[in-house]
């Protein structure tokens, strides 16, 4: 059995699809046919109407499409930006993918055309906030602990929503490791707010020591918090950390 992928890599959206088609593939057993396309080729045979609305389009529905496009970007533990231009030419990106099949490597190299493609928007973005004497914070709640090095890179002060096991995979320890330099907001998670007040105290003065330090932690929810937490027992650990002294 095997599984067609058509794919642009001008495309936030499909870099999605790129990241998760993998390994879903892996898991099924099916190998995966990988069929490069300009999507604007397409728009012009089937939805032609994309284009009127580009260019009277709908604030409303702009601001939701790029949340949840950052939230699946969380998810999946990917970095994707939005460019100025939107949306760009990638015709010769897409040539090369034809080269880089025929030496086979269409995946590594797709993957390194999604990652520029995406990268650099980030830190275009991050020089324009500092060129205009304002400081930049990233909100990266998820899965981010392969892409912490590559976040330390980002012209950005901090880390926001900065999300500990198990409903992100980055610990405070691996914050001084991978970008020690990144303050960090967060440092808990959601399912750690349903036990008890000494039980959280417990576990984040565990990882506390596992970092080695607490230079740089501003310690918060990392997201919304359970409505069983209640306010006394926010106020229980809010105590006990403005007691942390080493």
């Amino acid at each position: 059995m095997r599984l067609e992928f058509f794919f642009d890599c001008s495309s936030p959206w499909t870099y999605l699809a790129f990241a998760g088609i993998q390994p879903l593939a892996a898991r099924v057993g099916v190998s995966i046919e990988w069929k490069p396309i300009l999507v604007g080729g397409v728009f012009n045979s089937v939805n032609p109407e994309v284009y009127s609305a580009r260019a009277n389009p709908n604030p409303r529905r702009m601001d939701h499409m790029r949340k949840d496009l950052q939230d699946w970007a969380r998810l999946y533990g990917l970095e994707i930006g939005w460019p100025a231009v939107f949306p760009v030419n990638s015709v010769k990106a897409m040539r090369g993918v034809l080269v880089a099949e025929e030496a086979g490597l269409l995946v590594p190299y797709t993957q390194a055309v999604f990652e520029r493609y995406c990268w650099k928007h980030l830190q275009d973005y991050g020089q324009a906030i500092r060129r205009h004497g304002k400081q930049q914070i990233l909100h990266q709640c998820g899965h981010l602990k392969r892409l912490l090095p590559r976040i330390a890179e980002l012209p950005a002060i901090a880390i926001e929503a900065y999300t500990t096991p198990p409903v992100g995979n980055t610990t405070l320890a691996d914050r001084g490791r991978l970008c020690p330099d990144l303050a960090v907001i967060g440092g808990t998670n959601a399912a750690l707010w349903l036990r008890s007040a000494e039980a959280i105290c417990r576990e984040v003065e565990s990882d506390l020591e596992a970092a080695g330090s607490i230079r740089g932690v501003v310690l918060t929810s990392a997201g919304v918090l359970p409505p069983s937490a209640g306010l006394e027992k926010v106020k229980q650990v809010r105590d006990w950390a403005r007691g942390i002294t080493w």
